[in-house]
C-alpha cells in the first residue's frame, strides 16, 4: 500500500514539475519525508529522479553526468547545429552537415540540435581511428544518472523482446529513435525552464550488428509514419548480442560521447518528435507529460 501511494505522488509530483509548478511540488515532497512513510516516499521520489538526497526538485538535467572529469575529453566537444548563433561556447567546435558520411559501411547522419560531451577513450585520434575508425556509429537512450555507471561497467545486456536472441544491447542509428522517452528519459529543471534528454554516442563492432524494425511505434502506423526521414522505420533496431556468460558489452560497444538535447519547450513538439504521438499504447502514459 505504502509503495503504490508513493508511486501515485511520484507521478504528481513529476508533472507538477513538468507545469512548472515548483512550489506545490516542493511543498508535497516535503510533507511526505517528514512523514511517518519518509523512507517510503524519499527513496520513490530519488530512485526516479525527481529529487536529489538533500531534497531538492529535480536536480538533474544539467551538463553535469557525475562523470570524473578524467574520463572526458573536452577537446572531442561538439555542438552539432547550421546556426551560429546557437554555439555560444567558443571552447566547443560547431558542426553541420547535409547527407550522409560513410562510417562501418553504414551512413552517419549529422546530429542536429544535440550537443557532445566527448569521453576519453583513447590518448589520440590516430589510436581512435586505429582501433574503431571502420566501426559503425550508433546512439543509446538511457537517463543522465546511469551515464556513470555505464562508463564503469558496459551496457548491461537484457533478454531482448525478438525472441530468438539471448541476452543483448539495443542501439539505433537514429538519435531521433534513440530520444524517444522510453530510452532517453526527459528532465525538466525548474531553475532553467528547460528539458534534457541524454543518450550515448557510441562505435559498435559491425560483424555484431542484426537490424530490427521499430517497436516503439503502434504497428498500424509503421507503414504511414516515418520516424526518421533519414532511416527506413524496418531498420531502426541494431542488436548486438553479448557472450554466453556476458552481463554487460564493453568491448564491442564503444561509448566515447555523451549526447545532450536541451529544449525550452516540451521535446515532444520538437519537429524532429512528431512522431511521438504514434506511440503504442503502453507508451502513451509516458509520452504524453511532453507532448
Amino acid at each position: 500500500m505504502d509503495s503504490d501511494l508513493a508511486f501515485c505522488l511520484k507521478d504528481f509530483v513529476q508533472q507538477l514539475c513538468i507545469e512548472q509548478q515548483q512550489a506545490v511540488a516542493q511543498s508535497i515532497f516535503d510533507l511526505c519525508v517528514g512523514s511517518k512513510l519518509a523512507s517510503t516516499f524519499s527513496s520513490s521520489f530519488i530512485g526516479a529522479g525527481i529529487a536529489d538526497v538533500h531534497g531538492r526538485l529535480p536536480s538533474s538535467g544539467t551538463e553535469n553526468f557525475n562523470v570524473p572529469q578524467e574520463r572526458m575529453n573536452k577537446k572531442w566537444n561538439r555542438i552539432y547545429t547550421a546556426d551560429v548563433q546557437q554555439s555560444s561556447d567558443a571552447n566547443v567546435q560547431r558542426v553541420y552537415w547535409e547527407g550522409s558520411i560513410d562510417r562501418g559501411s553504414k551512413p552517419y547522419f549529422c546530429p542536429t540540435g544535440w550537443k557532445r560531451y566527448g569521453i576519453k577513450v583513447a590518448n589520440t585520434a590516430d589510436e581512435f581511428d586505429e582501433r574503431w575508425g571502420q566501426w559503425c556509429i550508433a546512439y543509446h537512450g538511457t537517463e543522465d544518472t546511469n551515464a556513470a555507471p555505464i562508463l564503469n561497467s558496459g551496457l548491461r545486456a537484457n533478454h531482448g523482446i525478438h525472441g530468438t536472441l539471448g541476452k543483448c544491447v539495443y542501439v539505433s542509428p537514429s538519435i531521433e529513435y534513440s530520444a524517444h522517452p522510453r530510452y532517453a528519459k526527459v528532465r525538466y529543471d525548474p531553475r532553467t525552464g528547460k528539458y534534457h534528454q541524454m543518450i550515448f554516442q557510441c562505435r559498435v563492432n559491425p560483424e555484431l550488428i542484426k537490424i530490427f524494425g521499430d517497436t516503439t511505434m503502434e504497428p498500424k502506423w509503421r507503414d504511414k509514419v516515418q520516424i526518421d526521414p533519414h532511416f527506413s522505420n524496418k531498420k531502426l533496431e541494431w542488436v548486438i548480442e553479448a557472450s554466453p556468460n556476458g552481463r554487460y558489452i564493453k568491448e564491442d560497444i564503444i561509448c566515447y560521447g555523451i549526447m545532450l538535447r536541451t529544449s525550452t519547450g516540451r521535446p515532444g513538439q520538437l519537429p524532429s518528435s512528431h512522431w511521438w504521438q504514434y506511440s503504442n499504447s503502453s507508451l502513451q502514459r509516458m509520452v504524453e507529460p511532453f507532448m
